[in-house]
């Protein structure tokens, strides 16, 4: 068994938004792959009746697991990772993948769990290339990396020419995702920034795991991409360089949104 596993909080009923929203995650993801397990966590507070229907409607379960400490809305997302990996762990099911997941700003094209997986963690990569310092996308991650100076074995030079690793779609198999969360929790003692995190996870200590260039990849992060740059099939779907669909597409509301919902739509 398959599984998908977000964060839902602070929206309400509010199923659709300025950049996307849950209606057009699940919509696309049902189309491509009904039988996978979706999980959402969320705080008690969030379950309202609009949120709980549909999530019925899409076979999915909610998770009302917001420990009491944490109850304001960026606290939780801010420490979601933590609460995945105990999930995880006290659910006592071993899947074979998991893809851990934005929810509000991703589609589907093609069901995310076909592609392969080299090496047990695929990275989804942006354009944007760590050390681009004309790029304010570069210069604010590397900004968010040096936050961890003090972690042993950080090396700067590894991010050198080394494209930014989205943190917004992690997938992977069961073991692969559980070592990553592990490494997350235990250099996150005092402060939390996981698109930090999962570069300096692969650039520093798990070389292996090359991403793949985002006009080859199965994952489409589309921060500063221009939209007349994307490739189209015939049926005006978004493919790589390979005339491969992208099975993930992220980041919806960075690049001609109406398009992007469009593209739901008439799935």
């Amino acid at each position: 068994m398959d599984l998908i596993i977000g964060i839902f909080c602070n929206y309400g009923s509010n199923l659709k938004l300025q950049k996307g929203g849950l209606y057009y995650f699940l919509k696309s993801l049902r189309k491509v792959n009904n039988i996978c397990k979706v999980k959402i966590l969320c705080r008690q507070i969030d379950i309202v009746p609009e949120l709980t229907s549909f999530c019925q409607l899409m076979n999915v379960e909610l998770l009302p697991s917001i420990p009491y400490h944490l109850q304001k809305s960026h606290e939780f997302q801010i420490y979601r990772y933590f609460h995945i990996y105990n999930m995880l762990i006290n659910d006592n099911i071993k899947y074979d993948k998991i893809l851990i997941s934005d929810l509000v700003d991703v589609i589907f094209q093609e069901n995310p769990f076909s592609f392969k997986i080299e090496n047990g963690l695929y990275a989804a990569a942006e354009q944007n290339i760590l050390s681009d310092t004309s790029n304010s996308s570069s210069l604010i991650n590397m900004h968010w990396i040096t936050q961890y100076n003090n972690l042993k074995g950080l090396n700067y030079e590894n991010f050198d020419n080394k494209y930014v690793i989205c943190c917004g779609t992690i997938i992977g198999f069961y073991e692969n995702i559980i070592d990553y969360l592990k490494f997350y929790n235990s250099v996150n003692l005092n402060f939390n920034n996981d698109q930090a995190v999962i570069n300096i996870y692969i650039y520093n200590f798990n070389k292996h795991l090359i991403p793949v260039d985002y006009d080859k990849s199965k994952i489409l992060t589309l921060d500063k991409i221009n939209f007349d740059n994307l490739k189209l099939n015939e049926k005006g779907q978004i493919v790589n360089k390979n005339n491969e669909l992208y099975s993930i597409i992220h980041q919806i509301d960075r690049c001609n949104l109406p398009y992007m919902l469009n593209l739901v739509e008439n799935m």
